[in-house]
């Protein structure tokens, strides 16, 4: 505690001072006076426009009457439609126009607001750290989960106007910086609030171009209705509404250009304000600070992603990691370094394009090296000293963070446990995957699930072992050409779904170009046929490839028959009697697995080839046979989804996390299935789809992988050491 108070004392006593203040040249804010005029006019220029089609809109409805001059019986009917066709579609197009300027920004991403009693040194640090780059302190200071700080006006355009800052702190920062390193990213924000007017503009130019984008790509329940009444009404009344909708497409094609226009005029600009805040960081950390910082930013990036992808696999499992900053941090000691190393180097050697808002790394580093600036504060310790109780900060924000994504409701069906379970759990994966690797040389495969049978008896000992010995060098002799045949596999499968693709999109009315889809033509007869080419590719394939298979089949059932039916070599093994425990889980599940395999990959059919007709609806591409196409597929869909939930039985999920493997309380078909949603209901017959096939397609391999592990523990029991790791396979060859 004393060092702790010590270590906060130094590092306010750093700052205080205010630096000198960091100029700008008469150029550089005569510039920022252009394009702040230029960002506020194309709107005015687009409101212009407004005005301009009402008044003729307006002009046409008082003059237009001179159309029914002399008009009667039929004629004057033609004419009544002459007249309101133009009148009505000029109506909607105003109103379609008039929508955008009210089009509300989306949900931010979540947060927590601190308070001043909480977390004191906090406030009293940026308050300090504000006053040596002479920046307004913050009225607000939130945290959230990104690997990111912002700065930005509170209340949005009311706070333009007060000068109210919002500092937005992302914990991975803190979790995984030293206080030197963040103080410097701080000091790069605070910098952004230093630069008065330029703050202003900024946010002037990011309102109107996230305004520009939003109302270019979003689409609301007004353009369904129009879209749906043109294709349902009556064609005369079609006509009208067609014509209205040919001329809200070319408001949006000019829309489009006005925001081209806007980002190319502000993304040079933007890129400058970026370079005079990292003269800031630059000033506060020190120039060499100021490089490591921008790698280790990467490095954070790369550590957040597992982290979240380390809390999905719990969540299959039934279970939510407490502490989203730790599973960061236990990153490090999984992700390869030259992974990391490589992205880094991208990093370096990516250029800035003319519509970056942001300088590349290059530059940026290359300016900071420019400011040689050794740095006013130079405190190296850990940045979560800044809080009050760092941990508990962090369980907080990662159970608000659930609640906003998955909802209270599932995160409270969902078993929050501690971090360090879960990394425990994900080490007991990694080893079982790496011993899966080790016994099937690399080339265990999610696309061809492996089934196995409980072996009835173990057979003499010696023959067991000779038996191992034999399989274990044709498995290794045959590695290489299964691993040439499972490529032409791969490709055939991949080949078979995108054919799937294809003939959805045909069914619904697209005609598809030469090639697309891996189809000559764009007709239904066309897809069928490059449907059972590539299944019979696959056929073709599989004899090959089982014949491998079964060598690793065969291997695993001989020692597993030991592991469950030797007694004498059940005793010698560590942990004999939980081993033994969980492969009779285990085996189980792998058979039922194997069983629903035909209607799982028939399910995957399916759902990418609805998939891509949803995506269609979505981008406005599709029409009313569009949605009768996915619907009738969506109907089909669900009834596959209740007959795997049938499938699937009473057989119970074996994994629970930290845990290792053990009864679990619940069904593979209770997690994998929380609902069934109606048939009508499509988004969630597609959501729900997605979410069987994220956990049962890799279910197999990880039940396999994990009895690989059991098996090869038996193996070194019997005095036959693990298999070398295979090397990664060479790229294929091109010509």
């Amino acid at each position: 505690m004393e060092e702790r108070s010590a270590i906060r004392a130094q590092a306010l006593s750093s700052l205080g001072d205010p630096l000198p203040p960091i100029p700008t040249s008469p150029l550089y804010q005569g510039a920022l006076l252009v394009v702040g005029v230029a960002m506020v006019l194309l709107p005015l220029v687009y409101v212009s426009l407004i005005l301009a089609t009402a008044y003729g809109v307006l002009l046409y409805g008082l003059r237009g009457t001179a159309v029914f001059e002399g008009m009667e019986g039929r004629s004057m009917l033609l004419a009544l439609l002459v007249y309101v066709g133009p009148l009505v579609a000029g109506v909607i197009l105003i109103l379609f126009m008039v929508k955008p300027l009210f089009a509300r920004p989306a949900m931010e991403e979540g947060w927590l607001e601190l308070d001043r009693e909480s977390e004191p040194f906090l406030f009293a640090f940026v308050e300090r750290l504000c006053k040596t780059v002479g920046a307004r302190p913050p009225k607000i200071i939130r945290i959230d989960n990104q690997v990111n700080a912002s700065a930005s006006f509170h209340r949005g355009w009311i706070g333009l106007l007060s000068g109210d800052l919002v500092l937005t702190l992302g914990l991975p920062l803190v979790a995984g910086m030293s206080l030197r390193q963040l103080t410097g990213v701080l000091s790069h924000e605070l910098g952004h609030f230093a630069q008065s007017a330029g703050m202003r503009l900024t946010y002037v130019i990011r309102s109107v171009n996230g305004w520009f984008h939003r109302v270019v790509h979003e689409r609301d329940a007004w353009d369904e209705w129009l879209r749906r009444s043109s294709e349902e009404w009556d064609f005369r009344v079609g006509i009208i509404l067609y014509l209205a909708r040919f001329c809200v497409w070319l408001t949006r094609l000019l829309l489009t250009v006005l925001m081209y226009v806007g980002h190319a005029i502000s993304s040079f600009m933007l890129r400058q304000m970026e370079f005079d805040a990292d003269r800031y960081e630059a000033r506060v950390a020190g120039s060499p600070t100021f490089e490591k910082t921008a790698r280790r930013l990467t490095e954070l990036s790369i550590w957040m992603h597992g982290a979240r992808a380390d809390a999905q696999m719990a969540a299959r499992d039934g279970r939510l990691p407490d502490d989203l900053s730790l599973l960061l941090l236990a990153q490090e000691s999984e992700v390869d370094p030259s992974l990391i190393e490589a992205l880094q180097q991208e990093q370096l050697e990516r250029k800035t394009h003319w519509a970056d808002t942001h300088p590349c790394d290059a530059r940026r580093i290359a300016s900071a090296r420019a400011e040689e600036a050794p740095g006013v504060f130079q405190v190296e310790a850990p940045a979560r000293l800044l809080f009050q109780d760092f941990a508990a900060r962090a369980r907080r924000l990662t159970l608000a963070d659930y609640e906003r994504e998955l909802g209270a409701e599932t995160v409270g069906a969902l078993a929050l446990i501690p971090t360090s379970v879960v990394i425990a759990g994900r080490e007991l994966e990694n080893a079982a995957r790496k011993a899966a690797d080790r016994f099937f040389q690399g080339q265990l495969q999610m696309l061809r699930p492996l089934t196995l049978q409980l072996p009835e008896a173990a057979g003499e000992r010696e023959a067991v072992l000779a038996r191992l010995e034999t399989l274990r060098e044709a498995l290794l002799a045959r590695s290489e050409s299964y691993a040439a045949a499972f490529a032409r596999y791969d490709e055939a499968d991949t080949a078979r779904l995108e054919a799937h693709r294809g003939e959805a999109l045909v069914e619904a009315g697209f005609r598809l170009e030469p090639g697309q889809f891996g189809l000559t033509a764009s007709t239904t007869e066309e897809a069928t046929a490059s449907i059972s080419q590539a299944r019979a590719r696959m056929r073709t394939l599989s004899p090959e490839l089982e014949t491998y298979e079964q060598l690793g089949r065969e291997r695993l059932e001989a020692a597993l028959g030991l592991l469950l039916h030797d007694p004498a070599l059940l005793a010698r093994l560590e942990e004999g009697e939980a081993r033994a425990a969980q492969a009779r889980l285990l085996l189980p599940l792998c058979h039922t697995l194997v069983e629903a395999t035909p209607l799982i990959e028939e399910l995957q059919e399916r759902f990418v080839a609805s998939l891509i007709l949803a995506e269609q609806i979505q981008a406005g591409g599709g029409d009313e046979k569009t949605y009768s196409v996915l619907r009738s597929r969506t109907i089909t869909m669900r009834g596959k989804l209740k007959e795997l939930r049938s499938a699937l039985g009473d057989v119970l999920y074996p994994f629970v996390t930290g845990a290792g493997i053990a009864p679990g309380t619940s069904t593979v078909a209770e997690l994998t299935f929380p609902r069934l949603p109606a048939a009508d209901d499509i988004g969630e017959v597609l959501d729900l789809c997605a979410e069987v096939l994220t956990k049962l397609s890799p279910l197999n391999y990880r039940v396999v992988a994990h009895l690989a592990a059991l098996a090869e523990a038996v193996e070194e029991a019997l005095g036959l050491p693990p298999l070398d790791t295979p090397p990664p396979l060479p790229p294929p060859a091109t010509d």
